[in-house]
Order: structure tokens, then C-alpha cells, then sequence
């Protein structure tokens, strides 16, 4: 496998500086918000590699609510006031603490877990005054659960110490709420997390779906919220403009500077509740991206054209067989936008989407989401927020709830973990393509209850080789003038580092010993702006990181392209 050495020579020897710890003081060298597909990894490459000694360390994890009924934890927007009301955004959060000694820890990392795009706009947001500026969303614990211990929200196993969570410090919680987030962890690019934003935020096109009509707030840049539809949930996903440049729209203070460290990359994976099944067989499916004429079968499916076990998409003939129900993510999931642009929104398809026909966001059945497809046989969409509702529904539904229903996910051992080995759920094949193992055979979801360590090179074969084309390279996003700059590169690189002797959920962009690297990436390009323009994104190259170059553009659909180190040419650019 290709090696990629010196472009990250710099950026290596900057990642394996060593925490130093300040003496009788807590030092918060990490506050990311954002992606759950990078939730775990950080954790444990945070407490396994980072926090030492082990005998002076700590993990914490907290998920859900409190027995009052209170978000665990939540990320309130710095820009929030009476003319700006912006909604705090909850989420699952993990806390490790190490260095020091006699119960006093001096080094500390953490991470909540939100939607990809919130967590961009958390990193961006900037408040305060010209001359004295405040970046970044502030991380805010539930009081109740100070001096109690975690949720054990990731297995004892995983952990260096193979034991369940302890109790959270009075000296690390006070060290932690309250911290503003000086990294983002996404599934996607700032840039493209900035057009979702602004997608959403643009008034309702029919024809094009440039604009998805989340204008209805109290603001041109707070929208209306994107509502859960989901038994027994009441989440919910705001739109709020950032910048990643110049000036705040809603502070008019200057945004901080920004530079993206590649993570890795992971595959989205269309699974399905077969309901014993009836929907579809559980041999081989096969989604077909272009079939004759250039139609697109998957996205019929998903924009609600044809909810039917017998669609074209399965190999039948369309609008036949049983009603099923396709469950979407919000369009400020990096979920959603990578599968969005990657499968339904192609350049052959430009006016598709999984939106279209969601007319009216200010009430049912449009927000939450409950609208009948137009096909014959009938079936449903409806609406998750989150990758948990997705795939386990909140007090029920999702895919996992939902009998003949199909919904995406970016794959995690743990996102999958209450689906894995079942034989009611099936992940799926597109085009042909296993986006998992290197052969498709039963169609059952993988397990790892434990350490599964993978060979280097071995994992997401097709991710790999280019022929899968529903992916995203994860990165985390951070501002180059942070002091705490080399210990956020140093926790990037251990998970990096960590992933396949742990659970390897992605293809590590590159390990310190050059074991394991991604020798594919997208090719980058300017988004053209929401008016007048269909919605379309230019393909105007932008840099890209495996070239060599400072990145910049949008990548989430991007043609597929061999490592500039390696063999040339593009693997994958179906359109």
C-alpha cells in the first residue's frame, strides 16, 4: 500500500508532543463537539494513550437525559441573546482526566457528541466585542451529575483500565463547564457543512430543492426548528449561520482562523428492517445508482417516489410488492449531506433530493416528517435526528422499530451494535459493492463487543479500492493559532493510531508507523451559491490534502481519486 511520509512530516512531529501538565491547575486541552461516528475513538485514545499516569486517570460518560429530565449535556451558542435566540443543543458527552496526583488531576479531555454541521458551527461561532472576541460554543454539564459516576456509555473492555466509568471530579467538571470548543469533529467539510446550513436556511424551491425552506424562524439567520419524528422523542435540529471567514453574520465579530487534520474516512451504509422477511429477500440486494435512462432508483426511494419492497431500486419493477417506510436524517447531518451528494444529488440528478416534497416546515406532516410517498403501493417517510434515532429509534421506531423500513447510517461497530447478528436487519449493498467486508454473503450486521483488532490495510476493502462510492473522510477542525494546537494533532493521530487494534471503524488517513493510510480521496470543488443556480456545486478543483495543498472547497460527492503517491487516475465518478 502507498505511503504517504513527507507531506505530514510537520504535522507528526507536531502531534507526538508530549502533554505537559500545569501544576495545581486543570488544563482543558480538548473540547470538541460534533460527529458520533468519532464519539468512541477520541474517548479512548484519549484515556488509553494520553492520560497518565493510569493510576491517576479517569473516564466519564453521560448520554441521554437526567432522572430530571434535563439534557446530560449541551452546547450553548456564545451569539445567543433576545434578537438572536438560539436553542442550546444537547448531547452525549465522555470527560478524561489524568497527570497530578492525590485526587487532583491537572490534564483534561472532552467531547459532545451533536450533529456534524452543529459542531462546526460550535467551533465557528464568535461573539464578545472587536477587541475582545469569544470563540466557540460553551460546554455546559448538568449540575445534578457533579461527584456522580458516568453511564459506562462505552464497553469497560475498551478502556486501558478495563473498568467502568468513575466518578466525575468536582475539580474536573468545574474545569469543564463552561469551556468554549476549540475543535470540531465532522463527517464533512466546513465548507459544505456552511452550504447545508445555508441550503436550509434559503426559502423552499420545488423545482430545484436549492433552498429547503427552514427560513421560518425568528431571524434571516436562525430557522425554524427540524423536528424528530420519531416515537417519544422530542430532539430537534436548528439551523444557525456561521462563517468561516470574515465576519459573523449575527456578531460581526471576525471568526478565528481554521485549519482541517484528517481523521479518516468511513462508509454509509442503507440497512433495512426486513420484518422476517418480507422486505426484501435476505440474500444479495443490490441498489442500482444509475439504471437505464439514467434514472436514479435509490433516490425514487428516498424522495418519495416509490416506497415499495418491489421498487426498481431492489430489483423489481417498481411500485409493487409492500409498503415501506424510508426514515431520513436532518439536512444538518453530515450523514444526511454525504448521503445526499454521494447517491441521490448527482450531476445527472441535480434537482433530486430526499427533501423534495417536504413543502411546509412549520407543521405536520412536513415537520415532524410523516408524508406519504406518491407511489401506488403507498409507504412512508419519516424523520430522525441523530444517529441513534436512526438506527434504534428514541422510546421506539427507527429503522430497528420500524417493520419493511430502510434508513443510512456512517458505520460504527457501536452505531450497530443492538442490530448486529440479527437476522431481521440487513445491511445492503449499492451498485454491486459491499461497503463492509470484501464479500457479500448473508447480509448481517458485524459485531465487536470487545477489542477486534484488523490487519492494517484490511478494513472497508471497497472503501479502499474505490469502487464503494457512498463515503466521507472524517477530520477535525481546529484554529492554527491554538496554544493547545499539538496536543488536539497529538489526540487526533493516537485514534489514528488506535483504530485498528480497537474497534476499526474507519480507514485510519494515515498512522504514525505507516502501517495503514487511505489512498483514495475526493476531489474538492467550490459550492456555487443557493440563488439562481439550481443548487448545483461547480467543479472548480479546490486543494485537497493528499496533494499537498492547504484544503479548501467542498468535498461530499466529489469524484473519487487515487493518492497523488500512488497510482493516477479517478477510480469513481459516477454521475
Amino acid at each position: 500500500m502507498t505511503r504517504i511520509k513527507s507531506l505530514f512530516a510537520s504535522a507528526l512531529l507536531a502531534a507526538t508532543v508530549a502533554v505537559v501538565p500545569v501544576a495545581n491547575a486543570q488544563t482543558v486541552h480538548f473540547v470538541g463537539a460534533g460527529s458520533s461516528a468519532q464519539w468512541q475513538a477520541f474517548a479512548l485514545a484519549a484515556f488509553n494513550d494520553l492520560a497518565t499516569p493510569l493510576g491517576n486517570a479517569g473516564h466519564w460518560t453521560a448520554k441521554g437525559k437526567t432522572t430530571a429530565g434535563n439534557p446530560v449535556a449541551f452546547l450553548a451558542d456564545p451569539r445567543n441573546s433576545q434578537t438572536n435566540p438560539i436553542p442550546n443543543e444537547p448531547g452525549n458527552i465522555w470527560i478524561v482526566w489524568g497527570g497530578g496526583g492525590g485526587g487532583t488531576p491537572t490534564d483534561v479531555w472532552t467531547d459532545l457528541s451533536v450533529d456534524s454541521v452543529v459542531g462546526n458551527r460550535a467551533f465557528f461561532a464568535a461573539a464578545g466585542t472587536k477587541t475582545a472576541p469569544v470563540y466557540g460554543a460553551t460546554v455546559n454539564v448538568d449540575a445534578s451529575l457533579n461527584g456522580t459516576a458516568g453511564q459506562n456509555a462505552i464497553a469497560a473492555i475498551l478502556w486501558a483500565d478495563n473498568a467502568n466509568d468513575g466518578v466525575l471530579p468536582n475539580s474536573v467538571f468545574t474545569a469543564v463547564t463552561g469551556k468554549h470548543v476549540n475543535v470540531a469533529l465532522t463527517d464533512i467539510r466546513p465548507e459544505d457543512a456552511q452550504y447545508a446550513t445555508k441550503r436550509a436556511l434559503t426559502a423552499f424551491n420545488a423545482l430545484s430543492l436549492a433552498g429547503l425552506g427552514y427560513n421560518h424562524g425568528p431571524n434571516a439567520h436562525i430557522g425554524n426548528p427540524i423536528l424528530s419524528s420519531q416515537a417519544g422523542s422530542s430532539a430537534k435540529a436548528t439551523p444557525v449561520a456561521f462563517s468561516l471567514h470574515g465576519t459573523d453574520p449575527i456578531s460581526r465579530i471576525t471568526v478565528r482562523g481554521n485549519t482541517t487534520i484528517p481523521v479518516g474516512a468511513a462508509p454509509i451504509v442503507f440497512f433495512i428492517n426486513n420484518n422476517g422477511g418480507t422486505f426484501p429477500a435476505t440474500n444479495a440486494v443490490t441498489f442500482k445508482k444509475v439504471g437505464t435512462k439514467n434514472t436514479y432508483p435509490l433516490a425514487n426511494v428516498f424522495d418519495g417516489t416509490d416506497c415499495s419492497s418491489g421498487a426498481v431500486a431492489f430489483g423489481g419493477s417498481g411500485n409493487s410488492g409492500t409498503a415501506i417506510t424510508a426514515i431520513l436524517r436532518e439536512p444538518l447531518s453530515g450523514t444526511m449531506n454525504t448521503t445526499e451528494f454521494t447517491t441521490f444529488r448527482r450531476k445527472l440528478n441535480a434537482k433530486d433530493s430526499q427533501e423534495k416534497g417536504i413543502t411546509d416546515t412549520t407543521a405536520a406532516p412536513f415537520n415532524p416528517l410523516s408524508l406519504a410517498c406518491s407511489g401506488s403501493v403507498g409507504g412512508s417517510r419519516s424523520r430522525a435526528i441523530g444517529t441513534g434515532e436512526e438506527i434504534n429509534g428514541a422510546t421506539g421506531g427507527g429503522v430497528k422499530g420500524t417493520a419493511n423500513s430502510i434508513g443510512y447510517a456512517f458505520f460504527g461497530y457501536g452505531n450497530f451494535s443492538k442490530l448486529a447478528g440479527l437476522a431481521t436487519y440487513n445491511y445492503l449493498t449499492l451498485d454491486g459493492v459491499d461497503p463492509i467486508n470484501n464479500t457479500y454473503t448473508t447480509g448481517l450486521l458485524p459485531a465487536c463487543p470487545g477489542p477486534c483488532a484488523a490487519t492494517p490495510g484490511a478494513s472497508f476493502p471497497h472503501l479502499r479500492d474505490g469502487s464503494y462510492s457512498a463515503w466521507s473522510l472524517y477530520r477535525a477542525v481546529a484554529d492554527p493559532a491554538d496554544p493547545q494546537l499539538a496536543n488536539i494533532q497529538a489526540l487526533v493521530q493516537k485514534a489514528q493510531d488506535d483504530v485498528n487494534s480497537t474497534i476499526p471503524d474507519f480507514v485510519p488517513f494515515h498512522t504514525t508507523d505507516n502501517s495503514d493510510g487511505l489512498d483514495v480521496y475526493r476531489s474538492h470543488y467550490l459550492q456555487s451559491t443557493i440563488a439562481g443556480n439550481n443548487g448545483a456545486l461547480s467543479t472548480s478543483l479546490q486543494g485537497n490534502t493528499l496533494g499537498g495543498t492547504t484544503e479548501a472547497g467542498g468535498d461530499m460527492g466529489g469524484c473519487i481519486e487515487k493518492n497523488p503517491a500512488g497510482p493516477p487516475g479517478v477510480l469513481n465518478c459516477k454521475q
